[in-house]
C-alpha cells in the first residue's frame, strides 16, 4: 500500500492522483517471473509513444556499460564514492555503503551510452535497506555534465524508507515543488519517469503519481544515474549517519529500462 503526501504546488503543476501512464492507456504491468530476484520481469511499454528499450537485468558478473563514480560527491563531503562498492551478482546491481578506514563509502553508477535520451521513459526496479543517514537518488542527469537541469524521480535523504520524493531542478537553478510519496521502499518497487516535451510524469509500479508541467522541464539529452551516499551533519533535508547506522547498507537494483520518446 502506498500513500501520497501532497505538498503545495508553486509555479509548476503538481498532480498526485495515481492513474494510468497515458491518456486512455492502461498502465503497463510487469510479468511475474521468479527467475528475477524481485519476482517481476522488466517492463517494456508497448505504447507507440515509446521506442525500442534498453534493458539491463544484471545477468552478468559486473556492471558492464555503467560508469562508476569515484571520489567525494559534490556538496557531500561527508561521504565518498568508490567503484568497488558497485557490484553485480545473482541478477542484482548492488550499491553498498560501509564505513571504511574511518569514513563512509558508497557507490554511484551512470549509463550514458545506452541510457541517453532526449525525452523518454525510464524505470528502475529497486529496494534499499533502512539506514539513518544513508541516502539514495534515482536521476536523469544531463549528458553535458552541466547541471542543473536534472530530474530526481526517486530520492530519500536517509531513514526508514517509508517515503520517497521526486523533484525537478530547472536550468535556471530553481526547483519545482517536491513531491512526496509514502510506502515501504525497503521492499521491491519500480520507480520511473515519463519525460515528454513540457511534462514529467513520475511513476510508481507502472502508475503515474505526480507530475511537473511547464517551461522548466528539461529539453536536452540526459541519462540514467543510480547513486547512494552519506552527508555531513547539518545539510538541509538529509540525515547524517549516527550510532544506529548499520555497518553495511545495500541499495539493490533488479533491472532498469530506458525507452526513447517517439512522439504522439
Amino acid at each position: 500500500m502506498v500513500t501520497v503526501l501532497a505538498v503545495a504546488a508553486a509555479a509548476l503543476v503538481a498532480v498526485y492522483l495515481l492513474r494510468g501512464s497515458g491518456p486512455g492507456t492502461p498502465a503497463p504491468v510487469s510479468t511475474a517471473d521468479l527467475t528475477h530476484p524481485s519476482g517481476l520481469a522488466p517492463t517494456v511499454d508497448k505504447d507507440p509513444r515509446w521506442g525500442a528499450a534498453f534493458v539491463d537485468d544484471f545477468d552478468g558478473s559486473a556492471p558492464d556499460g555503467w560508469y562508476l563514480y569515484a571520489g567525494v560527491p559534490a556538496g557531500g563531503n561527508g561521504g565518498f564514492w568508490a567503484p568497488s562498492h558497485a557490484t553485480v551478482a545473482s541478477g542484482v546491481l548492488r550499491l553498498r555503503t560501509t564505513r571504511d578506514a574511518g569514513r563512509w563509502v558508497s557507490a554511484g553508477a551512470a549509463h550514458k551510452a545506452d541510457g541517453s535520451i532526449t525525452y523518454g521513459k525510464v524505470q528502475v526496479r529497486f529496494r534499499m535497506a533502512p539506514a539513518h543517514g544513508v541516502s539514495y537518488a534515482l536521476l536523469l542527469w544531463p549528458d553535458s555534465e552541466k547541471a542543473p537541469p536534472y530530474v530526481e524521480f526517486g530520492e530519500d535523504g536517509g531513514g526508514d524508507r517509508t517515503t520517497t520524493s521526486a523533484t525537478l531542478h530547472t536550468a535556471t537553478g530553481g526547483t519545482g515543488p517536491p513531491h512526496l510519496l509514502g510506502g515501504d521502499f525497503s521492499q521491491w518497487h519500480t520507480l520511473g519517469v515519463e519525460w515528454t516535451p513540457g511534462r514529467l510524469d513520475y511513476t510508481l509500479d507502472g502508475q503515474v503519481w505526480a507530475s511537473d508541467i511547464g517551461a522548466g522541464v528539461p529539453t536536452k539529452p540526459m541519462h540514467l544515474v543510480v547513486q547512494t551516499q552519506t552527508w555531513d551533519c547539518g545539510v538541509p533535508d538529509v540525515q547524517c549517519p549516527d550510532a544506529t547506522t548499520p555497518a553495511t547498507t545495500d541499495l539493490e537494483v533488479d533491472w532498469v529500462t530506458v525507452q526513447p520518446y517517439r512522439g504522439g
